[in-house]
């Protein structure tokens, strides 16, 4: 039994990599055949769809994952699980569309290409609205990284058969948003095909949402102060400016894929050994922590000293600045390892939420005032500035909320 969920957790692990690996194999085409400007408007469209994603998902990835696991490990039914979280996604996604209409007069890019505005706000919905939750709670594995995979190659096929030009910006993103739809209309197909179907309930809805508020606020704010970035400087500059600032952070995101699958794989594991003993999760803690910070300075070199030719080979030439900046977002992989491992993997699963969530507002609050400041003063430079400042007082935080106990507690045990 072991060693199935084991092998099934490696595969899951390998397909997670190509699912983030393809959006990656995309911005050099994209790039090119959209050019600056375009550019500029697909990434702050991405990331307008991935604050949506981010308010529907709600957090569901921890917080039904964990119900959906521990009632599979019973033998017992989750139809009303599903039901509750579908219906708490309902619930959200007819709120932030009522509410996200602000971002539709407040951004001046979305103003100007009301069709990027609207296209992003679909895409988010059908994004937030995944069963992988439900899949991976039941560790069905090979299928939740299946139809994340199949979204990501029916992405790919789509933009390259449909988007030739720089006016394609719009296309590129209906292009995501089509395969999400066929993808999810599967999934949802699987998913009630082995559950009892339920009506929308307004009270399982609250109730979902009320048990899962402290994970929301710190995955909601924490997504949003990662992914706004290119939204805060297209308040304050050009497409253009975006553009070049959004392919140095595309290139930074695409080096550190290894770290994403890691905290679905570690999570539970993590939770079983701080219920075992503490020593044993703290030897787990730093294991992690240390492979992955050889990881993250392996990435931090390539991008020190392969700026410019990275930048040449995926971005192309009129994204030629960019290098830059990806210069110093060389910096950022080992900061943003250690968070990941920190946050995830050992504040989360020692019910931390509450510390969590004000770190995690703090930094929002930050990464708002020197996005739009430094942003303002100098565009795409400042934006990088303010980014890895962001992150560098978060790190702050985070290391004084868990060394509060005592940091001798930390130590891994001798014995």
């Amino acid at each position: 039994m072991k060693k199935r969920l084991r092998r099934n957790a490696v595969l899951y692990y390998a397909m997670q990599m190509l699912v983030l690996g393809i959006p990656i194999l995309l911005i050099p085409y994209l790039s090119r055949v959209l050019g600056l400007q375009g550019f500029g408007l697909i990434s702050m469209g991405q990331a307008f769809a991935g604050l949506v994603f981010s308010v529907i998902e709600y957090g569901f990835q921890i917080t039904a994952t964990r119900q959906v696991a521990a009632r599979t490990e019973r033998g017992e039914d989750v139809s009303d699980i599903l039901s509750s979280v579908m219906s708490a996604k309902f619930l959200l996604a007819a709120i932030f569309s009522f509410f996200g209409g602000i971002s539709l007069w407040v951004v001046p890019a979305f103003r100007d290409n009301q069709s990027i505005f609207l296209i992003a706000l679909v895409y988010g919905i059908l994004q937030g609205f995944s069963f992988s939750w439900l899949f991976t709670g039941q560790q069905r594995y090979k299928m939740a990284a299946s139809l994340d995979f199949s979204a990501q190659l029916l992405s790919l096929l789509l933009i390259v058969g449909f988007v030739h030009s720089p006016n394609d910006a719009w296309l590129a993103l209906t292009c995501y948003a089509t395969a999400q739809a066929i993808i999810q209309t599967i999934a949802g197909f699987i998913a009630y095909r082995s559950h009892q179907f339920r009506p929308f309930s307004l009270a399982q809805a609250r109730s979902e949402l009320k048990r899962g508020r402290f994970v929301f606020f710190q995955h909601v704010i924490g997504t949003f102060y990662v992914r706004s970035s290119s939204l805060l400087l297209g308040l304050v500059a050009t497409p253009q400016a975006v553009g070049i600032f959004a392919g140095a952070d595309k290139i930074l995101r695409g080096t550190m894929i290894p770290i994403a699958p890691l905290r679905q794989l570690f999570l539970p594991i993590m939770s079983a050994r701080l219920a075992r003993s503490e020593d044993s999760a703290v030897t787990l803690l730093w294991q992690l922590v240390l492979g992955t910070q050889v990881i993250a300075l392996m990435i931090g070199g390539l991008l020190f000293f392969f700026a410019e030719p990275l930048v040449r080979l995926i971005l192309g030439p009129e994204l030629a600045p960019a290098a830059n900046l990806l210069r110093l977002f060389a910096l950022l992989p080992a900061i943003i390892f250690a968070l990941e491992i920190f946050t995830v993997l050992w504040m989360l699963p020692r019910h931390q939420d509450a510390q969590l969530t004000k770190i995690t507002m703090a930094t929002l609050v930050v990464s708002i005032v020197l996005g739009l400041g430094l942003g303002a003063l100098m565009t795409w430079r400042g934006t990088g500035l303010a980014v890895l400042l962001t992150n560098v007082f978060t790190m702050v935080l985070v290391v004084r909320s868990i060394t509060q106990p005592g940091w001798r507690k930390l130590l891994p045990s001798r014995r």
